[in-house]
């Protein structure tokens, strides 16, 4: 879910890809599971790192609308807290 929310709020910002960072460690998050935890040591806050589509920093950040799949604009247009983010 929290990719899943990462991906939304990435399009919605006006960025293409994204990764997630340990606030903590400024490491690249590496996993997610099922319940939105991420994999690492410790407990911190993740962050969102947004890009632009040729951006060379994000050549290796996740697709925001490849994650989503098809639907990802009916996802993107549904009103949700932003909060989180």
């Amino acid at each position: 879910m929290m990719m899943q929310r990462a991906g939304i709020e990435t399009i919605r910002r006006g960025y293409d890809k994204y990764i997630l960072l340990d606030h903590g460690t400024g490491s690249v998050v590496t996993g997610v599971n099922q319940y939105g935890q991420v994999s690492r040591a410790g407990r911190g806050a993740v962050v969102v790192k947004m890009f632009k589509d040729g951006d060379p920093e994000g050549a290796n950040a996740l697709s925001a609308r490849g994650l989503l799949g098809p639907n990802w604009q009916e996802m993107v247009s549904k009103k949700t807290k932003t909060s989180c983010l």
